[in-house]
């Protein structure tokens, strides 16, 4: 998994310049096979074909 390509698609997902679709193609391109969120934990896990992976917390969001 190239782990520099996932945070800079990451970044520009976050700071709302690409849609969904886009940032799952350009983490797919990174050589994430799949993603596992926690939501009690408020992290996101990223992994590769070759079981390698990146987390990364998030903030919590309040609704109310």
């Amino acid at each position: 998994m190239d782990t520099e390509a996932l945070i800079k698609a990451l970044k520009i997902d976050q700071a709302g310049q690409s849609s969904f679709p886009e940032f799952l193609k350009a983490s797919w391109k990174a050589g994430v096979v799949s993603y596992v969120v926690d939501f009690e934990k408020h992290l996101v896990t990223y992994y590769g074909v070759l079981g390698e992976s990146y987390s990364e917390n998030y903030p919590a969001v309040e609704i109310g």
